[in-house]
């Protein structure tokens, strides 16, 4: 999996966290999934408060390449059990994840 370029990172206010969206390196339209990293995560990566927006999505920018890394591999132990949250396949990257 990898980035979706056509997506820019945003603030999840229900979730609590920066949604994102990857898709499968063969471009499969099917594979398009939205992860969604808590504010949470964020904090324990740069051992700091992330307590708004704009500190979650700094932390995002700062730490984004072992992010979507994490999620390749949730992904890809996950598979096709991703389930969908508000109509997108979507899973979460949270504390207890390697990220």
């Amino acid at each position: 999996m990898k980035a979706d370029p056509n997506f820019e990172p945003t603030f999840h206010p229900r979730l609590r966290g920066i949604a994102f969206r990857m898709k499968s390196k063969e471009d499969q339209a099917h594979c398009k999934v939205r992860v969604i990293v808590t504010l949470h995560a964020l904090a324990e990566m740069g051992r700091t408060s992330v307590d708004n927006e704009t500190t979650a999505l700094d932390s995002f920018k700062r730490f984004r390449s072992r992010i979507e890394a994490a999620a390749s591999i949730k992904f890809g132990l996950l598979g096709p059990t991703v389930e969908e949250f508000e109509g997108l396949p979507t899973f979460l990257l949270m504390t207890g994840d390697q990220i």
